[in-house]
């Protein structure tokens, strides 16, 4: 089990016996080969929330445990049969999993590659395949009729795309408003970071 942030506090003796309590911004429970297969949290409205995910870490349901409500994430049927996943597909089903997210961590642009570049496998524990809000400066914009359509933010370096958010087809009339030089905040899930990029899927303005 990781747990980001985690502060254990030893409490002193109360009534004759030592009281231990541990506060965390979230539990995460893996199995055997460290995947995440659960998260506890406390979601913004301070309600505690179970997400449950597959052995590829895709969100399968979201549970309130409050009133027992269980939330099941819709996935290609593709997904259900094992079917190789289409990058159309995967990015279709990445989106919705964003937009239902409530993101637990919102960081700047220059703080998420400083933290990648400072330890990779600190920042990817804390990161990868989390739902995230970046607020940095549009570096570059790429939109094509047929393809990709991503949006650069600066990081780092200043004037380079040091992250690259990425963005499904329904999303090509909000990033058509954009300029370089604009100061954004985008919610996307972070997938990887090779090369000094950081990379972000789903993604959405906030």
């Amino acid at each position: 089990m990781w747990l980001p942030d985690a502060v254990c506090a030893m409490r002193s003796e109360i009534g004759g016996a030592m009281e231990k309590r541990i506060a965390a911004q979230e539990f995460r429970l893996t199995d055997g080969q460290g995947r995440v297969r659960a998260k506890i949290y406390l979601a913004p409205d301070g309600r505690p929330m179970i997400d449950a995910y597959d052995g590829d870490g895709v969100l399968l349901t979201r549970t309130d445990l409050l009133d027992g409500k269980v939330t099941p994430i819709v996935v290609q049927q593709g997904r259900r049969s094992r079917e190789p996943e289409t990058i159309l597909q995967y990015h279709d089903r990445v989106e919705r999993e964003v937009a239902m997210a409530s993101p637990r961590l919102v960081v700047g642009g220059h703080k998420l590659v400083h933290d990648f570049q400072h330890s990779e496998n600190e920042a990817s524990a804390r990161y990868l395949n989390e739902v995230v809000v970046v607020s940095a400066e549009v570096a570059e914009i790429q939109i094509r009729e047929y393809g990709d359509t991503y949006v650069g933010l600066k990081g780092l370096s200043g004037f380079a795309a040091d992250i690259v958010c990425h963005f499904t087809e329904s999303q090509r009339p909000v990033v058509s408003q954009l300029k370089v030089g604009q100061k954004v905040r985008l919610k996307g899930k972070v997938t990887e970071y090779g090369g000094g990029r950081v990379k972000l899927w789903g993604c959405r303005m906030e």
